[in-house]
C-alpha cells in the first residue's frame, strides 16, 4: 500500500512520521516537496520511503533537535530523494543507523548536521549482522567534535558508492569520514575535508586494519589538516 504525505493537507498525512508508523510490511510513503521539520524515527519496519521529486525540493529539518532520521531494530529501509539538514545529536546529526536491519540511503543530501561525539552527518554503529548501503547521495558541510566529520562508520558491512563527500570537519580525527569497521568506498569522491592542525586523516580515518577496507576507483584531493593540503 502506497501513503502520501503533503505539506498542504491534500495528502493522506502531513507530517511523515504518522505515514510511516501506519504502514505494514513493504508498504510505501511517498512525500511531496516541501519542508518537513521533523526528527523521524524508524523501528523495527519495512518500509520504503521516497520522495516525489528528489533532493532539491523535498528538505527534512532536525531543527537541531535531534538526528533527521534514526534507524534502529532489524528495520529493512529505503530512504530516497531528501535533503537532510540542521540535524543535532550526539551522534549521526543527520542520520543514525543501529541494530541488525537491512538499509539503503540513496539520492540524499546530508548537510550542515552537528554532532557532538561521531558522525557529523551519518552515524552507522556496530551491528556484524547489519548491512547498510549508502549510494548516489552527496554528504557536505557536516561537523563532529570527535571522529568521521561527514561519516563514521563502526559496522562491519557498510558500502559507501557513487557518493561525494566533501566541505565536513571534525575537531579531531577523520574530517570526511571515520571508519572502524569494514568498508567498501566504490566510485566516490572525497574533498575539501578537514581537520586540526596534528590530527589524522583529513579526507578519511581508519581504525581497523587495513585489510577490512576496500577503495575502489575513488578521488580525494584537496582535503586539509590545519592549512596544510593532504591530498
Amino acid at each position: 500500500q502506497k501513503y502520501t504525505v503533503k505539506t498542504d493537507s491534500t495528502g493522506d498525512y502531513l507530517v511523515i512520521e504518522s505515514a510511516i508508523e501506519t504502514t505494514a510490511d513493504a508498504d510505501t510513503v511517498l512525500v511531496y516537496p516541501g519542508t518537513y521539520t521533523e526528527n523521524i524515527t524508524i523501528d523495527e519496519q519495512y518500509v520504503i520511503v521516497t520522495s516525489m521529486s528528489g533532493a532539491d525540493s523535498t528538505t527534512i529539518n532536525g531543527n537541531s533537535s535531534g538526528s533527521c532520521l534514526t534507524i534502529t531494530g532489524s528495520s529493512v529501509v529505503t530512504f530516497s530523494g531528501f535533503s537532510m539538514k540542521s540535524g543535532l545529536a550526539s551522534n549521526g546529526g543527520g542520520i543514525y543507523i543501529e541494530g541488525p536491519g537491512t538499509i539503503l540511503l540513496e539520492n540524499l543530501y546530508v548537510y550542515s548536521n552537528l554532532a557532538a561525539n561521531d558522525g557529523g552527518g551519518i552515524y552507522i554503529a556496530a551491528d556484524n549482522s547489519s548491512s547498510v548501503t549508502i549510494n548516489a547521495s552527496k554528504i557536505y558541510q557536516n561537523e563532529c567534535v570527535n571522529k568521521g566529520g561527514g561519516i563514521n562508520n563502526q559496522d562491519d558491512n557498510t558500502i559507501i558508492k557513487n557518493c561525494l563527500i566533501y566541505s565536513n570537519t571534525t575537531q579531531t580525527d577523520g574530517g570526511g569520514l571515520h571508519t572502524a569497521g569494514k568498508l567498501k568506498l566504490l566510485n566516490s569522491t572525497v574533498v575539501g575535508n578537514a581537520t586540526p592542525a596534528g590530527r589524522y586523516g583529513s579526507a578519511m580515518s581508519i581504525g581497523t586494519s587495513l585489510d577490512s577496507i576496500l577503495l575502489m576507483n575513488n578521488v580525494f584531493y584537496n582535503n586539509y589538516y590545519g592549512n596544510q593540503s593532504s591530498g
